[in-house]
């Protein structure tokens, strides 16, 4: 995690920092064009759908439809709703989404760090704190996939920088 990073201050149960590095001539890369995930994977949104119906029973809460992915580039202001997300803070840099529920908080960090050369570095970081006992129950399952959806998300941001850039 960034020693700079807004989230550090955070206090958590759990926490992971995922990173992927990539090209960026020039270093034009913004944090926005980061977290529009316009090529996302199918597979990550038919899991989100299967996790939407099932929490939707124990009345946790679930995105509005069509919200989840962001197909264009947005403007970052606090209280932008980012599926279940809300973006809580954010600088040039970094994006902070958060969401508070009956069972856990969230917290997720989207980093920009430029490197010097044409390497530029997208890290995010997840902090979770439990509200309950079902909370841990809750993270426990769905921890396996958070692991793989994440850095798969950034692979995704990545490419689609790419294919922004054709």
């Amino acid at each position: 995690m960034p020693a700079d990073s807004l989230i550090i201050d955070e206090q958590y149960d759990y926490c992971d920092v995922f990173s992927e590095e990539f090209s960026d001539p020039g270093q034009k890369t913004k944090i926005e064009d980061l977290i529009s995930f316009r090529n996302s994977p199918a597979w990550i949104s038919f899991l989100m759908s299967c996790r939407d119906g099932i929490v939707r029973i124990f009345g946790l809460k679930t995105p509005d439809k069509g919200s989840r992915l962001i197909s264009e580039r947005i403007t970052l202001r606090k209280g932008l709703r980012l599926g279940i997300f809300k973006v809580s803070n954010f600088n040039g840099r970094e994006v902070i989404m958060s969401d508070q529920d009956k069972h856990l908080n969230f917290h997720l960090s989207v980093y920009l760090q430029h490197n010097e050369g044409l390497r530029s570095k997208v890290i995010a970081t997840t902090m979770v704190s439990f509200n309950n006992f079902f909370g841990r129950i809750y993270f426990f399952l769905v921890k396996p996939f958070h692991r793989l959806i994440v850095p798969s998300l950034l692979k995704s941001a990545i490419k689609s920088l790419n294919l922004a850039e054709k």
